[in-house]
């Protein structure tokens, strides 16, 4: 991860502000432990990053092989994002469809079943727009923050994305990006 961009341009996309962030220095953010939710082709090498730069990473996927390699280097893997919820109140979900999400963060074992009042919930999933709007809505109901942050790294493998990701944050309001440096390595 290389450093933020402070910059706070306002695009208007699907009546959400968007602001663009190259993910971060580690003095940009506190040693609190990170939730990831996702240990694909793309979620594992970022979770892998967090870890190697000294983030507590509690971690969880719905293929729980996925999980090892993390747990050997350090990871606190636990079975449910609801769990994940109960311990960590900034979340990455790296999921591969809308279906997955919508399933993570409002199923019966879902993180809005647990998450913390104040809670960041940064989704880096590629999924429709409208899907993201139901999942800030039902998160702010919650009293947590949801941000839309598709990554892109342009036509690069994931374990060369990790080095050149580029966080694009969508929110609900121009203000909520700020907490987006607390959890940026």
């Amino acid at each position: 991860f290389e450093n933020i961009i402070n910059e706070t341009s306002y695009h208007f996309s699907h009546t959400s502000f968007c602001f663009p962030f190259l993910v971060s220095t580690r003095s940009m953010a506190s040693k609190t432990p990170v939730g990831f939710i996702g240990l694909g082709n793309m979620g594992s090498p970022m979770a892998r990053n967090l870890l190697k730069n000294g983030y507590p990473v509690i971690a969880t996927d719905v293929f729980p092989e996925s999980c090892k390699e993390l747990q050997d280097l350090g990871a606190q893997v636990v079975d449910s994002p609801s769990e994940v919820a109960e311990k960590a109140d900034r979340i990455i979900t790296m999921l591969p469809s809308s279906p997955n999400v919508i399933e993570v963060y409002t199923g019966p074992n879902g993180i809005l079943k647990k998450v913390k009042k104040g809670t960041l919930l940064i989704d880096s999933s590629t999924i429709d727009p409208a899907v993201s709007k139901e999942m800030a809505v039902a998160a702010e109901k919650m009293g947590a923050v949801f941000m839309d942050a598709p990554v892109s790294g342009g036509n690069v493998s994931p374990k060369e994305l990790v080095n050149k990701c580029v966080f694009v944050i969508c929110c609900l309001t121009p203000m909520e990006p700020i907490s987006a440096n607390l959890i940026l390595p």
